[in-house]
């Protein structure tokens, strides 16, 4: 991270502290295929937390297929692990799933995602 990209990531943390809320992120990884047993293992959860500014999207964002009048464009700060499509995140006391995740960057490194999610 250069000094320019440092500075951004922490002016959106800042500004999503004081203006968004604590989201809590749950990424579930199955386990693995035994053919000799027939048998998944167990799946693991990863738990991450950041701060999140859920808001609606567009009317040209609406007219797309992929986007739900009910769906929530969440912005949240470059956390500990990059959100992923299927992760589930709790904010409002309501869960979502992930439906997509885009990334801002700055000199090549993320500042914030772009999420859309979906309860």
């Amino acid at each position: 991270m250069g000094a320019f990209s440092t500075g951004m990531a922490s002016t959106a943390l800042s500004l999503l502290t004081k203006f968004g809320e604590t989201v809590s992120f749950t990424n579930a990884v199955q386990g693995t295929y035994s053919p000799t047993t027939g048998t998944t293992g167990a799946s693991t959860d990863t738990v991450f937390t950041g701060y999140g500014f859920p808001t609606g999207f567009s009317a040209v964002e609406l007219a797309q297929e992929e986007v739900l009048v009910k769906d929530v464009k969440l912005i949240v700060n470059k956390t500990s692990q990059r959100p992923a499509v299927d992760d589930t995140v709790t904010f409002s006391s309501v869960t979502y799933r992930v439906l997509d995740v885009q990334e801002v960057k700055a000199q090549g490194a993320d500042i914030i995602y772009i999420l859309q999610v979906r309860v």
